[in-house]
């Protein structure tokens, strides 16, 4: 099992709360377009293929964020992590639109990612990439415990240590098993 952090970037407009309503876990980036085609084939080739995912959204990022093409943002990259999630992982939401902020919420997953994506309305939403629904996500504050301290900086989707996670799953096992 992996533990991931989902930064939600509030700046944006989007919130733990968002997500949790929508029962998603998400990213923004929603005028590269539907990468259905891509999560399809994810686990058989992309997976293996880091540095050619990530050729292949600089290069759909040309026409749609000019700016960003050349040299993207991690949390553009990170796309990767979003559709390397896979049944059983644990999810922690942060919302922060700079600095490390507490875990909101967390999730598990009941499917892969790239299995269930979906690309939910970018008109009405910019985390419009889609992932693992239906997740019920849970409030922190329900762990009833201090959340571990997050990294100064991280963007979209990213795996926690191995320390972290061990606790965070310890809390999870402890509170829902």
């Amino acid at each position: 099992m992996n533990v991931w952090r989902l930064k939600i970037n509030r700046a944006m407009g989007n919130t733990y709360l968002g997500l949790k309503h929508r029962k998603v876990i998400a990213q923004g980036w929603p005028h590269l377009g539907n990468l259905s085609i891509i999560a399809r084939n994810f686990d058989n080739y992309w997976r293996n293929n880091r540095a050619e995912f990530e050729r292949l959204i600089r290069l759909l990022a040309c026409p749609v964020y000019p700016a960003d093409a050349e040299k993207p943002p991690e949390a553009m990259l990170n796309l990767y992590n979003l559709m390397c999630i896979v049944k059983g992982d644990l999810v922690v939401a942060v919302e922060s639109s700079n600095d490390a902020s507490p875990i909101e919420g967390i999730c598990q997953t009941d499917r892969n990612a790239w299995e269930s994506y979906r690309f939910d309305y970018p008109d009405a939403f910019d985390y419009a990439h889609t992932v693992c629904f239906p997740v019920e996500w849970i409030d922190w504050i329900e762990i009833g415990e201090t959340p571990p301290s997050q990294p100064a900086r991280f963007a979209g989707v990213k795996r926690v240590g191995d320390e972290q996670a061990a606790r965070i799953q310890e809390l999870w096992n402890k509170r829902f098993s």
